[in-house]
């Protein structure tokens, strides 16, 4: 689903966090914790997106060692454009079963976490 968009999963999620953190940026340390994909490299990552003029990357004012992470405008469209297409699959999956046995997998799944 995503390969349409010219994104990996991982790109989608680094993507994602970045969105919840509009306007203000994050670290790199900031999107490996909040990643879902822990053994996922970010700095990578983030390298691609950069590439692909999907996100912006400045030393941080404070600390020269350090450096932000934004969203641009272009990775936001592309973000809402995706999401809505992966919202769509996961509804059309969702029709396939029942209350119970959604309650059900979300219960596995929460024991699979941990």
């Amino acid at each position: 689903m995503l390969k349409s968009f010219g994104i990996s999963p991982q790109q989608f999620n680094i993507l994602r966090i970045l969105r919840g953190m509009h306007p203000s940026p994050g670290s790199i340390k900031a999107l490996t914790e909040r990643m879902i994909d822990k053994s996922s490299n970010a700095s990578r990552l983030v390298d691609k997106l950069i590439a692909k003029s999907l996100v912006v990357k400045d030393k941080c004012s404070a600390d020269n060692r350090r450096a932000e992470v934004l969203i641009s405008d272009e990775g936001l469209q592309l973000l809402e454009a995706a999401s809505k297409k992966m919202d769509e699959l996961a509804y059309g999956l969702a029709e396939n079963i029942s209350n119970e046995e959604a309650r059900q997998l979300n219960e596995l799944l929460d024991k699979l976490r941990g």
